[in-house]
């Protein structure tokens, strides 16, 4: 392993501190775009086989949010860039400049609408994980106003290479994930609805009876290698950029953590996502993730509304929003289906969750499906 030049100290001094806090990866990333003068630097963990994000995090320039999705639904399948640091041979920094098929990427469709728009004008990838079923890569970009990497700044960024390598497989393992074990599964079991509690890299910290019992019963849902997995890919890609955005990683995604999307999965399961913060759990910063929820018409019991009304003192459009909500359905969808605005409708969850005790979306969810009813 050769040995850093000395302004790197500082960097090598952020990895390893990403071993056991998976937040400074997000200060090594702005480090490296301070030092190596780039115009972003991203950082991810994706899926071998559905090309699904489960973990990111990045430094530098934001990108323009609908630019981001862009390249999440369109390109990340062909992003030249990406398939380099899969495909060729680890341990090196692989850069548009140096590739062989150069001249190839410039007139790519992903770089005329990616890479172009951005002002970008080269890029360094790097495979910093890789097992069976997942791979880490860091990008490096450069604007046209920097200019291309030189070959005395590939050699520099090579030579932190095995110390990114050793910090990703310690950061990501599940070794730490054990720590909070007997605390979350004493929060996963004080509810009745299916739940689970993941990381936001995907593997599973905790999960109720409820749940454990649907995904025996859903053939779409199964556990791997620790991690919820879905059979369908794209259902798959939205699981993991759900977890993102409820974690609150992606902050240049335009992710609103109330209005991620429910994954519909068959004709009747609904999963949601809930936050979970550091606090809530432990008192160290160590754990990030989300907790999950299923609803369905066979899971969740279904109050009319006026027993709703009766119970907690809701107006009759309050009754209907908790009931919509506790079916599966999205704050955009209920605002279109009571034809207000969503403004409106996160005012009413408010007025909801004051009159019902509630301080979320999946408590609301929980307590509908606890009371005592009997049509």
């Amino acid at each position: 392993m050769s040995t850093p030049s000395f302004h790197s100290s500082s960097l090598i001094n952020l990895l390893l501190e990403t071993s056991y806090c998976n937040s400074r990866w997000k200060y090594f990333a702005e480090e490296l775009v301070r030092q190596f003068s780039l115009h972003i630097c991203h950082i991810f963990i994706v899926n071998r086989r559905t090309m699904g994000i489960r973990f990111h995090v990045d430094g530098g320039v934001r990108m323009d949010p609908a630019l981001a999705k862009h390249y999440l639904q369109e390109h990340i399948d062909d992003d030249p860039m990406l398939l380099a640091a899969m495909n060729k041979p680890r341990g090196l920094f692989y850069s548009v400049g140096t590739l062989p098929e150069r001249e190839e990427i410039l007139q790519s469709k992903q770089f005329r609408e990616w890479f172009a728009p951005q002002g970008l004008v080269d890029s360094s990838s790097a495979c910093i994980l890789s097992d069976e079923d997942w791979f880490g890569v860091i990008f490096c970009n450069r604007h046209q106003d920097i200019g291309e990497f030189t070959v005395q700044e590939l050699n520099h960024l090579n030579s932190l290479l095995p110390f990114i390598e050793k910090a990703a497989n310690l950061s990501f393992s599940n070794a730490y994930l054990s720590k909070d074990e007997i605390r979350l599964a004493s929060v996963v079991n004080t509810f009745r609805i299916p739940v689970a509690i993941l990381t936001e890299t995907g593997a599973v910290c905790a999960m109720n009876q409820g749940m454990k019992d649907l995904i025996e019963d859903y053939n779409e849902l199964r556990i791997e290698h620790n991690c919820l997995r879905l059979e369908d890919n794209r259902l798959e890609k939205m699981l993991y950029i759900g977890l993102m955005q409820t974690a609150k990683r992606v902050e240049g995604f335009d992710m609103m953590v109330e209005e991620a999307e429910h994954i519909k999965i068959g004709s009747r399961i609904f999963l949601g996502f809930q936050p979970l913060l550091n606090s809530y759990i432990t008192n160290e910063e160590t754990f990030s993730g989300a907790m999950i929820y299923a609803i369905s018409a066979d899971l969740i019991q279904q109050i009319p509304a006026q027993k709703l009304v009766e119970l907690f003192d809701l107006s009759e459009r309050e009754a209907s929003i908790s009931q919509r909500l506790a079916s599966g359905k999205a704050l955009k969808t209920i605002a279109d289906e009571e034809c207000i605005s969503l403004h409106t409708v996160k005012w009413h969850l408010k007025s909801i969750f004051a009159k019902t005790g509630c301080s979320s979306q999946i408590a609301l969810v929980n307590l509908l499906n606890s009371i005592p009813y009997n049509p």
